[in-house]
Parts: C-alpha cells; structure tokens; sequence
C-alpha cells in the first residue's frame, strides 16, 4: 500500500511519503491539482520512456506538457487532460509512435487511476 501524508499550514503544505521524503509546497506553489497533472506528466512520461527503451528506441528527448480542463462547477474537477509529447527518437514513426502512447494510457498508473472508481475512506482523530 502507498501512503503520504500532508500537513496543511497557514502558508504552505508538507507532504511525505512512508520513506519519509518530504515535499514542501508554498502558497505561492503549485496548487494540488496543478500536482496531479505534474503527476500524469512524470508518470506517462517514465512509462513511455521505458517501453521505447525496453524495445530498443533511445529517445534524445522526451516532453510532455499537460493542460487539465476542469469543470465550472464543484467539484472543479478536471473533465479532460490534453497530453502534448514533444519527442525526438531515431528510427520511431508516428504510427508506432501512436501504439505506444495506447499502451502508455493504459499501464500509466496515474492516468488509470484517474479513471477508476476509488473508494476513500474517512477517520478523525480527536484530540
């Protein structure tokens, strides 16, 4: 199971992770939505890098750059992410390309959580 946890402070958030690497985000800092798109861009950007290099490609360059449209009502979630690849790799043709970035949606584990159902569940901690 993974686990963080997040501290939320007047002027900033403290996240860590169950090895204790810790992130601390300002208020000036990215929001957490604008962290779930980072965490579509790392998560399907490690993915595609690794099945490119796993059949043999060596891409020179991998973007990504992701733009999330969310709704305007509440919950202001997003309805649609755009993923924009910006790719340079020897010898990988837009139709295999196109292959790639199938499987990479569908292993891409941030992205596929963002399509399940998830069940949360709640506890408060009195004091």
């Amino acid at each position: 199971m993974s686990k963080v946890s997040a501290v939320v402070y007047e002027d900033r958030i403290e996240y860590a992770n169950s090895e204790e690497q810790a992130l601390i985000i300002e208020s000036e800092g990215p929001t957490p939505m604008e962290l779930l798109l980072m965490a579509v861009a790392g998560c399907s950007g490690l993915t595609l890098e690794s099945l490119l290099e796993r059949d043999g490609y060596t891409p020179e360059r991998l973007k990504l750059t992701v733009e999330g449209t969310k709704s305007d009502k509440a919950p202001r979630r997003f309805t649609e992410i755009y993923i924009n690849y910006d790719i340079v790799c020897e010898g990988l043709d837009e139709k295999t390309f196109g292959k790639y970035l199938k499987i990479t949606e569908k292993v891409c584990p941030v992205v596929q959580s963002l399509n399940a159902a998830i069940h949360l569940s709640y506890a408060l901690n009195d004091r």
